[in-house]
C-alpha cells in the first residue's frame, strides 16, 4: 500500500496536490510526510508511523496439531468465531431462562441450542449469497418475526408480507407464506431428539 500510494503520489499534477494526494490516499495519508511544490507533491513516509500501528495491531498466534494444513486451521478457527458471533446474540437474554425447576431450565437451554443453530444456517446462507454486509443475522429474523398469523373460530389472518420479508423467503428457498395453516406438523420432537 505504501509503494502504491508512493507511485501514485509521483503522478499528480493538479492546482492542490495535497489535497487529491489526501483524497485517494484517505485514512493512509497520516503515515506521510508531505511537500507540495506547485502542482506536484512529494512524499516521505513517517519515520515511526507505520511499525507504531503495527505494533497496535497486536500479533495473532495460533497453534495446531502436526500434520495440519494452514488452510483446515483457518477453516476452523473461522467457523468457532462465526458460531461465537451467532452466539453473542444471547448473551444478555440469560436472565430470562432462570427457573428453579430443572427439567424447565433443560427445555429452554435446547430451545436456545436450536435457536443457536438456526442462527448459525442462516448466518452461512447470508454469507454464501454475499449478503452478510448487508444484513445482519438478528436483521433477518425480525423481518420474519414481523410476519403474524391469526386465526379466530374459522377466520384466518395472515399479515401482509412485504417486499423485504419476499426477498429474504426467496433467499432461503422458501415459499411466501398466502394464508395461515393449521394443524401442519413441521417435524416431530422425537425426529429431533433421534439426531
Amino acid at each position: 500500500m505504501i509503494s502504491d500510494l508512493k507511485k501514485k503520489a509521483a503522478t499528480i499534477e493538479c492546482k492542490d496536490p495535497e489535497a487529491e494526494f489526501k483524497r485517494f490516499a484517505g485514512a493512509a495519508a497520516k503515515h506521510f510526510d508531505l511537500f507540495p511544490d506547485g502542482k506536484r507533491i512529494t512524499v516521505k513516509e513517517k519515520q515511526n508511523s507505520l511499525s507504531f500501528v503495527k505494533n497496535r495491531a497486536g500479533l495473532f498466534i495460533m497453534l495446531a496439531s502436526p500434520g495440519i494444513e494452514w488452510e483446515a486451521a483457518m477453516a476452523a478457527y473461522d467457523a468457532r468465531r462465526l458460531t461465537e458471533q451467532a452466539f453473542n446474540f444471547s448473551k444478555g437474554e440469560s436472565l430470562r431462562f432462570c427457573t428453579s425447576d430443572k427439567e424447565s431450565m433443560k427445555g429452554r437451554e435446547f430451545i436456545r441450542f436450536l435457536d443457536l443453530i438456526l442462527r448459525c444456517e442462516i448466518s452461512a446462507e447470508l454469507r454464501e449469497a454475499k449478503m452478510d454486509h448487508r444484513i445482519s443475522v438478528s436483521s433477518v429474523v425480525s423481518v420474519a418475526d414481523c410476519i403474524q398469523a391469526r386465526r379466530v373460530g374459522n377466520t384466518s389472518i395472515l399479515t401482509k408480507v412485504d417486499k423485504a420479508a419476499r426477498n429474504l423467503f426467496g433467499l432461503f428457498g422458501i415459499p411466501v407464506p398466502k394464508e395461515v395453516v393449521v394443524d401442519s406438523q413441521v417435524c416431530s420432537l422425537e425426529e429431533l431428539l433421534s439426531l
